[in-house]
Formats: C-alpha cells, structure tokens, sequence
C-alpha cells in the first residue's frame, strides 16, 4: 500500500513483513514536500504528485517527469 502524506513525503506498506518504508521529497530549502496525489497507469507505471512536480516510478527506478521552481 503507498500512502502520500500531509508532512512525511511517501509511506509505503509491506504487509507480508508488516513494515513500511518513507520516501521524502525536499524542496531546495530541505523542506518536506507533500505528496497530495498518486495513480497508477496501465502499464503500472506509478505517477506521484509532489508539492513541486510530478515523478514516475517503475520497476523500482523514479525520475522526475515535471519539476516545478
């Protein structure tokens, strides 16, 4: 399960192990960017919305698509 929060970035759940990972995103200041919105396309390619862009990962690998100033 992804989980994108208010102040903590990306959780995501792994319940056969019952633990969770955190993936934070900062802006140029350090600040926590949030993540508002996530989707998955039919390729399972997952977009992530960000405070100040826009990232897609797939098979483990993120790259920005949208980086906002």
């Amino acid at each position: 399960m992804w989980v994108g929060t208010n102040f903590n970035g990306l959780l995501v759940y792994e319940p056969r192990t019952n633990t969770y990972h955190t993936f934070k995103f900062a802006d140029a200041e350090g600040h926590t960017l949030p993540v508002p919105a996530m989707i998955m396309d039919s390729t399972h390619t997952i977009w992530i919305a960000r405070g100040k862009g826009l990232l897609r990962t797939f098979h483990g690998v993120s790259a920005p698509v949208i980086q906002a100033s």
